[in-house]
């Protein structure tokens, strides 16, 4: 489960009301989920749309594709990637100081070549951190492992962002309660209020619409969401919003939705199954018309 405030600032102001902060990937021997708190654009490119071309390999500013002609990767290469781009290219935008640095999440699944008793899918996180001066390098950090009563369980959490908005200890301590069943629905609605807490801190420049996107270990037994947690303090305007997706099938852009629910099915190349990805908006609308509509956002630049 990751969750993240979803609208792009620059300063305080809004920057791009239609892009968010997720990205979704369907790799050869796993799936991961990936979002990013920082720096708005790389070298004049929007941050999510840099990520997704450093995670594709691609050499150039990506054509986005609806179907057809997506790119086959290892979870490997996904840190790789986002690490040889964050120091050869973040510094470089950056001319004068103050210098920007920009922190990247990647969580998800892996799974092992062969499917044996005893080796099951594997959870990991990983958060990796450029400071955005020349000749930096980054740091790489596993998440924070916390245990409940019960020794056998434990949970990890990984967050970035300021250092005084993210409290994982308190956050383990609320879901920690002794006899409490947490479900995927319960942790994600900690972690959407821990944001919004953190939102109304002063001067934190978090956002209160949150994206979440919740990986099952077993995607072809149970589905997978992705969901918008809209502001209603906020002008109600009718829209819900997708993170992108990138997978054998084609690279997926951020997307609009015009109603509360909808689906995407993702079909990865390497095994014979359909995952379907629910998307929500939460709370729904009561009157939203009975035919989704997707529709795809490209990023703003910076000019």
């Amino acid at each position: 489960m990751q969750a993240g405030d979803r609208l792009v600032t620059v300063g305080s102001n809004p920057w791009d009301s239609d892009a968010n902060k997720t990205i979704v990937v369907e790799a050869r021997n796993g799936r991961a989920v990936i979002g990013y708190a920082g720096l708005a654009h790389v070298r004049g490119e929007p941050t999510g749309e840099w990520l997704t071309r450093k995670i594709t390999g691609s050499v150039s500013p990506h054509e986005w594709n609806q179907f057809g002609g997506g790119p086959q990767i290892h979870l490997g290469d996904i840190r790789d990637r986002i690490i040889a781009g964050l120091q050869n290219e973040l510094p470089l935008g950056q001319r004068t100081r103050p210098r920007y640095g920009l922190e990247v999440l990647i969580s998800g699944w892996s799974y092992p070549r062969i499917w044996r008793r005893g080796r099951p899918a594997a959870c990991w996180s990983w958060t990796i951190t450029h400071s955005g001066n020349p000749r930096a390098r980054c740091q790489i950090r596993r998440s924070q492992r916390f245990r409940f009563a019960d020794p056998s369980r434990t949970w990890q959490y990984s967050a970035i962002g300021r250092d005084d908005l993210v409290d994982l200890p308190t956050l383990h301590k609320k879901l920690a309660v002794p006899g409490t069943h947490i479900t995927p629905d319960v942790a994600e609605q900690a972690l959407v209020e821990a944001i919004r807490e953190a939102a109304h801190m002063p001067r934190s420049g978090v956002g209160t619409d949150v994206m979440s996107v919740y990986l099952n270990p077993l995607p072809w037994k149970f589905r997978q969401h992705a969901r918008y947690f809209r502001d209603l303090t906020v002008k109600d305007i009718r829209l819900g919003y997708a993170p992108a997706i990138v997978a054998p099938t084609g690279i997926f852009p951020p997307q609009r939705m015009t109603r509360s629910g909808g689906h995407a099915f993702v079909f990865n190349g390497e095994t014979p199954y359909e995952f379907q990805y629910d998307m929500e908006t939460v709370p729904p609308w009561p009157d939203t018309p009975g035919v989704q509509s997707f529709g795809p956002v490209m990023g703003k630049p910076w000019r």
